[in-house]
């Protein structure tokens, strides 16, 4: 199993690389102004987070890079900014939100796919101050009082954001990994 992840900037892709690691997957870790769209010998890619407000920047070189990976047919996890990018790709519309970088509680949906084996709610670490709303094709699977879309995942391809940081969020945080992987075994 190989994993791509997209470095947008994130203090944090060493968390997902450890992660990764520990799970005994093979991971890549690229930026996301490197990418060349010919990245297509991978199982998974995962968007990180970034340092950027897409309210003040335009996400257009950033949908430039990343959305022929999104089109490769694989699993794809945003997190974050990648969440956000997921989501602009597909429609949806970015706005301000109250700021939250705090333990925050995530109420689950949907209890499969990135959720399989988990209780109706659980904690999860938040660091943004942007939001998403719900693009088309997607359904919603977790919420939180900060965020309405906390998680997604879109109907008909394997593509799936979260608003939070599984990275930073200890065990369960790895639960959600390892349930990307276990997607990513199912697509291929």
């Amino acid at each position: 199993m190989r994993i791509l992840i997209v470095d947008c900037g994130s203090s944090k892709v060493p968390d997902i690389v450890a992660i990764l690691r520990k799970l005994n997957v093979e991971c890549t870790s690229i930026k996301w102004n490197e990418l060349k769209g010919d990245e297509l010998h991978y199982n998974g890619v995962i968007i990180s987070g970034a340092p950027v407000l897409l309210t003040n920047t335009s996400a257009d070189p950033y949908i430039e890079k990343i959305k022929p990976l999104i089109k490769i047919s694989v699993p794809v996890l945003g997190i974050c900014f990648g969440h956000q990018i997921l989501g602009i790709i597909n429609g949806a519309y970015i706005a301000k939100c109250s700021e939250d970088r705090a333990w925050q509680e995530i109420t689950i949906i949907h209890p499969y796919g990135l959720f399989a084996g988990f209780n109706n709610w659980v904690m999860m670490r938040e660091d943004h101050t942007e939001c998403i709303d719900l693009p088309h094709g997607f359904r919603r699977d977790a919420g939180s009082e900060i965020c309405a879309n906390e998680a997604m995942h879109h109907e008909k391809y394997p593509w799936y954001g979260v608003q939070f940081h599984p990275e930073s969020s200890g065990e369960m945080g790895e639960k959600l990994f390892n349930n990307f992987l276990t997607i990513c075994k199912s697509w291929s």
